[in-house]
């Protein structure tokens, strides 16, 4: 973590760095911070250990992950997590050969699992996406969404490149003029679009930044009237980092799960794989960046590659212009009218009506009853056999026994993705 510390220390020290709750924040004070950080946590860990950190959007969260990293250390947002997976069979504290991020996966195909992120890799992942998203030491960032769910090469990048963040809160107090790039998942941008009509021509963004979620065509066209910004989707995975962007056009339907193409430095491989009788194909990547392994009850197992690919348990296809078209994961099959189909596959053609603003297909119904809940804006008057047949257009299959429900809610994961499995 060397680097990154070199670039936070030759950053004037006046700059600022992070806007939280209207007081500024600069370089100069992040980097006497991590000094201060760092001398505690020689002091008081044993080196090569994990630290569990205070998870919260703050000047002292950075600091402190900056610091467990360039001290030896391992770093940990301390969420909800079991005692036994940082201790090994003797009881004794995990520790780690090299200095990593830990984070929770998903959970979204099987139990959530702490991935370790290696220095090293961080820095490559960094290395990479920094020339793709195109952030320069002049931008100022409207950070949206929780810093431990999304911070290797977002924050990091950032101060990286020298930017400014502010963190997007709940007071009325914010400067929107200065923003440049705005990052958020489409909760996160639902969030921030309710709050603009008082502000929406202070806010005049060159980048706006969407990760996380199929992007609902309602959103799309909101964020274009009221910032005159078109988004760029961001394809992404806590085991291997950011390996796909795609820039949205101003005008036209898009796919809500079109990712584009790779990253430059990443390799994607698509292996036929059949799901419930269907065939599809499963995306594998290849490049730098990759996660050392996931922490399971205090060890540590190593990634399973397959000739240096990652399965990603992601499926899709490449389209003419060469771009990845998501169209779900895996383990996430029902059947409709005796056909096998994705849940974000019907998620997808739902989300392409722009009066859907969100919707899933839970699964925790069984696979061959399924239901699509959806939730549009308080005027519409979208009913559901509507729905239907716009989502059979948009699938050219018939979905009668796809139960379509209009709901007021829709389940949410800590991240902001939606919860299919509750």
């Amino acid at each position: 973590m060397q680097f990154l510390l070199n670039k936070i220390n030759k950053t004037p020290p006046s700059r600022t760095v992070l806007r939280d709750r209207g007081k500024d924040h600069s370089y100069g004070e992040l980097a006497q911070l991590i000094e201060i950080e760092s001398g505690w946590m020689k002091r008081n860990t044993p080196d090569s250990s994990v630290v569990l950190i205070q998870s919260e959007n703050s000047l002292a969260f950075i600091a402190s992950v900056i610091a467990a990293l360039n001290t030896g250390r391992s770093a940990l947002p301390s969420l909800d997590i079991k005692e036994s997976y940082l201790r090994n069979e003797d009881g004794q504290p995990v520790i780690l050969e090299n200095p990593a991020y830990l984070r929770w996966t998903s959970g979204s195909v099987n139990a959530p699992k702490l991935a370790v992120i290696e220095s090293k890799a961080i820095e490559e992942r960094i290395l990479l996406a920094e020339p793709a998203l195109d952030i320069h030491s002049h931008d100022h960032i409207l950070w949206m969404m929780p810093m431990a769910d999304h911070f290797l090469v977002s924050i990091l990048l950032y101060l990286h490149c020298g930017a400014a963040i502010t963190i997007l809160n709940d007071n009325n107090d914010h400067d929107f003029s200065s923003i440049s790039i705005l990052y958020g998942t489409p909760f996160a941008y639902q969030h921030l679009i309710n709050r603009l009509p008082d502000h929406g021509s202070l806010l005049q963004p060159r980048l706006a930044l969407i990760a996380g979620e199929a992007v609902p065509e309602y959103l799309r066209r909101k964020l274009i009237d009221q910032t005159g910004c078109s988004l760029t989707s961001l394809w992404g995975m806590i085991e291997i980092g950011i390996v796909a962007s795609c820039h949205t056009s101003q005008s036209g339907l898009r796919h809500p799960l079109r990712v584009g193409p790779p990253v430059p430095g990443y390799d994607f491989r698509l292996d036929p794989v059949t799901i419930l009788g269907k065939e599809y194909k499963e995306i594998l990547i290849k490049g730098e960046g990759f996660f050392s392994g996931y922490l399971t009850e205090g060890n540590l197992m190593k990634p399973p590659l397959e000739d240096g690919y990652f399965r990603t348990n992601d499926i899709g296809q490449m389209c003419d212009e060469g771009e990845i078209i998501l169209q779900g994961r895996k383990a996430h099959a029902v059947m409709i009218e005796n056909e096998a189909f994705l849940a974000q596959e019907l998620e997808a053609a739902s989300l392409c009506h722009p009066e859907v603003m969100s919707c899933r297909v839970p699964l925790a119904t069984t696979i061959t009853h399924p239901i699509l809940e959806y939730i549009t804006p308080t005027e519409s008057s979208l009913l559901p056999h509507q729905l239907m047949e716009f989502c059979e257009i948009q699938l050219d299959r018939s979905l009668k026994s796809l139960h379509f429900r209009q709901v007021e809610t829709i389940p949410r994961a800590l991240s902001g993705k939606v919860n299919r499995l509750k």
